[in-house]
């Protein structure tokens, strides 16, 4: 948790390098809604960068200041995690392949299968996007694309639990369906996320 203070410190380095005016209750905006998500020895470290990362102005090319969204997505990338656009991508890929073929009806996208292998986040994206109907045609694939990142995005960010799925991965090992590459991610998101948990309590002891 980070106090007002050390928050607008932080924020003001960003105005001042972006020139760019920020009022008073736009920093306890901004404040409220990102307090809970940093400390203030992150945060200080994620604005002005250290010897091996660049401040976040000069890392992420903002030219306007950043909104609350892209400040939680680049505090994401600063952690180790990939871009939150790039996961939107891999997602709208994997729905590609999650479609259902049989020889009477040929492929089809079934929303079920979707949330299954890919997770709740690329459910929602797949709706969005125009479901099966959009899917089953190359016709206007480019804003379908678009569309789907952009709710993707949005979903991922409101509810970060339904991003892509571990279980989603691992469903499609079982089936035969991911690749060594694939397997190599599912190995490096494994790892960031047990980065993320909380370290467990000592044995005999119960957590918070």
């Amino acid at each position: 948790m980070i106090d007002l203070a050390s928050f607008t410190v932080g924020l003001g380095t960003i105005a001042l390098q972006l020139n760019q005016a920020v009022p008073e209750d736009k920093f306890q905006a901004f404040h409220l809604a990102l307090e809970r998500e940093t400390d203030p020895d992150e945060w200080a470290l994620f604005v002005a960068g250290d010897a091996v990362s660049p401040g976040a102005v000069k890392r992420f090319g903002w030219k306007w200041m950043p909104t609350v969204p892209e400040l939680l997505d680049a505090l994401q990338v600063y952690r180790g995690r990939e871009p939150l656009t790039v996961e939107a991508t891999r997602a709208y890929e994997r729905v590609l392949g999650a479609r259902r073929y049989t020889p009477e009806g040929g492929g089809a996208w079934v929303y079920r299968d979707v949330i299954e292998q890919c997770g709740v986040a690329a459910g929602v994206a797949f709706l969005a996007a125009g479901g099966h109907e959009a899917f089953q045609t190359t016709r206007q694939e480019e804003r379908r694309r678009e569309a789907f990142v952009e709710a993707y995005m949005a979903e991922a960010r409101a509810a970060p639990a339904g991003r892509l799925t571990i279980p989603g991965l691992l469903a499609q090992i079982a089936g035969g369906a991911i690749s060594a590459d694939d397997a190599k991610r599912l190995v490096s998101e494994i790892e960031k996320r047990a980065a993320e948990l909380p370290a467990a309590p000592p044995s005999g002891q119960e957590g918070p």
